[in-house]
This record gives C-alpha cells, sequence and structure tokens, in this order.
C-alpha cells in the first residue's frame, strides 16, 4: 500500500544497529521509503554494510526520513541500487523535515544497468532538505554500475529516447546549519536528457 516501507525506525527507537542486511522493498508513496524514519524520537539508530534494493518495483526514496525527530543517525557502508523510480523523481538518501546529526559515510549509490526515466524527473543519490540540519558526507561514491563507482557507467537515458530529467548526484539545502561534506566521489557516469 501507499504507507507501505520494508524497515522502520519510527516511535522513539534509539539505539539499534541493522548490519549486513539485504533490505528490498518498492511501491508505496512519496511519503515513506524502503528504510523509513518517522514519527516519535529517534535516535543513534545505525544502517551499516547493508543492500538497499527494489523488489521487483521501484520506488521514490530509498532511504527517507520525516514526520519525527530523527538525530544522530550513521548511515555507512551500504550500497545502495536499483531504487529510482522511472516515473517520478527520486533518492537515494532523503533526509527532510525533522532531520540532524547524520553521518553519511562510505556508502555506494548506482544502477546495476541502463537507466531510462520516462517522465520529466529530478534523482538525487543524497537529497538533504531541511533547513536546520546538521550533517556529515563523507567518503560516498555515486556512480557506475557496481560499488565504489566501479562497473561500467551508470547510464541514464538510451540512446534515440530522450526524456528531460536532471541528475543532481548530492543536493543540500540546510539554510546557515553546518554541513560538513569531504571525499565523495562522483564519476563514471554517462548522462543524457
Amino acid at each position: 500500500g501507499s504507507s507501505t516501507y520494508t524497515m522502520g525506525f519510527t516511535n522513539s527507537a534509539q539505539g539499534n544497529t541493522v548490519k549486513f542486511v539485504n533490505i528490498k522493498g518498492g511501491g508505496g508513496s512519496a511519503s515513506n521509503g524502503t528504510v523509513f524514519f518517522g514519527t516519535g524520537t529517534n535516535t543513534n539508530n545505525t544502517l551499516a554494510y547493508c543492500r538497499v534494493t527494489n523488489n521487483g518495483t521501484r520506488r521514490i526514496n530509498a532511504i527517507y526520513s520525516q514526520g519525527g525527530t530523527t538525530t544522530g543517525t550513521q548511515l555507512t557502508g551500504n550500497a545502495v541500487y536499483d531504487t529510482w523510480s522511472t516515473t517520478a523523481s527520486s533518492y537515494g538518501v532523503n533526509a527532510s523535515t525533522g532531520t540532524s546529526g547524520w553521518n553519511v559515510a562510505n556508502n555506494s549509490f548506482y544502477e546495476t544497468s541502463n537507466f531510462q526515466p520516462s517522465a520529466a524527473t529530478t534523482y538525487s543519490a543524497i537529497y538533504l532538505n531541511n533547513t536546520g540540519g546538521v550533517y556529515t558526507l563523507t567518503n560516498n561514491y555515486i556512480g557506475g554500475q557496481d560499488s565504489l563507482c566501479g562497473g561500467t557507467a551508470l547510464r541514464f537515458g538510451v540512446d534515440g529516447t530522450v526524456t528531460t530529467n536532471m541528475f543532481r548526484p548530492i543536493y543540500i539545502n540546510v539554510g546557515s546549519s553546518t554541513t560538513s561534506v569531504q571525499g565523495n566521489t562522483i564519476k563514471n557516469i554517462a548522462h543524457r536528457s
């Protein structure tokens, strides 16, 4: 359904660690994600060395936070791949209202085959949209068809088929809050729009 998520940190989820898990999800709506941080005060939760992908249906948000107060989240060493919707603007990590103090480090964002959007859309691997949020983004990899920007190029668009779409690997709207962006790699990408 539209409120479905695969893994949720809600209702005051605190101090949880999830490691080495394959997490699949799809469908839903713009108000949830495969991994969802939602209502309540959710603090110091960790998602590490996991693989986040689709279950046969793509979705708008792979990892999404909104609707609560979520601080101290650690997203480290994850592979987020084959998650973007072909019909709607989509995000690997979408940290919105109520999120702060997130550490997003050493993650890989990629597609394992050519990616063809069928509508005018915008895509981001990491999308931070909270004017009061503080974040640290270090040593993430965006591009390619495998972890660490490996394999052949992440290809947006197929020869002969053109749609109007935008790729913003990292989007940051945090107002005057302090956010550190260091050592991230964006490469091995062919974008046709």
